[in-house]
């Protein structure tokens, strides 16, 4: 008998559909933070300490199970946090403004490498590039949505009474476990009733390269 867990979640973003300019202040604080900036550097005082990141994945629906091609098709949003320590700023200096959106679509700021490392998507990876929040203290945080594909080993010999368990291994793929340091990891799901396949996910992390 399939035992299903349910996780009440909400994630509401609202985004003004106004075209409105930035404010003299809002303009100044964004060239003062692009200033010597680099995207590609690790955004950190110091070399020898590591970054950490926080990722956690809502899973809204699940879409398709392909048992021939052992193949799921997921919903989900994937939440990712870090502190960039230059992108801090006293709000007081800039008309009080205490966070800013950046655009998400270009290497406007620095962003962890993460790849879902068992994805079955020839675009590997599937998620809509949304708006940076950055906070004075330098707090960032992307939450964009996506359609995941990933490969899981289906065993359907006692359906409907059988257990599906898969992995999403999320991948760290360019640093070395001492640059790169994930200590929040968690999934969430909020599925129907109706669904009577997978009801059960393990979340890994795997793929540090170097």
């Amino acid at each position: 008998m399939l035992v299903f867990r349910t996780v009440s979640l909400c994630l509401v973003y609202l985004h003004s559909a106004q075209i409105s300019l930035a404010s003299p202040d809002e303009y100044r604080l964004l060239s003062d933070l692009r200033h010597n900036y680099d995207p590609y550097e690790r955004p950190v005082a110091n070399a020898s300490e590591p970054l950490v990141v926080s990722v956690k994945i809502y899973l809204q629906q699940i879409l398709d199970v392909d048992e021939k091609n052992q193949v799921i098709t997921l919903v989900a949003w994937i939440e990712y946090q870090w502190t960039d320590y230059k992108l801090k700023w006293q709000p007081s200096e800039y008309g009080g403004i205490k966070d800013i959106r950046v655009p998400g679509n270009a290497n406007a700021i620095w962003k962890p490498d993460v790849l879902l490392y068992n994805s079955a998507d020839e675009n590997f990876d599937s998620t809509y590039p949304v708006n940076y929040v950055v906070s004075h203290t330098g707090h960032v945080l992307q939450v964009p949505p996506g359609i995941l594909k990933l490969s899981c080993k289906i065993d359907i010999t006692y359906f409907p009474f059988d257990d599906q368990m898969c992995h999403l291994k999320v991948c760290f793929s360019v640093f070395k476990s001492s640059q790169l340091f994930s200590a929040d990891f968690l999934f969430s799901s909020q599925t129907s009733p109706e669904t009577y396949w997978v009801h059960h996910f393990l979340f890994t992390t795997v793929c540090r390269t170097r």
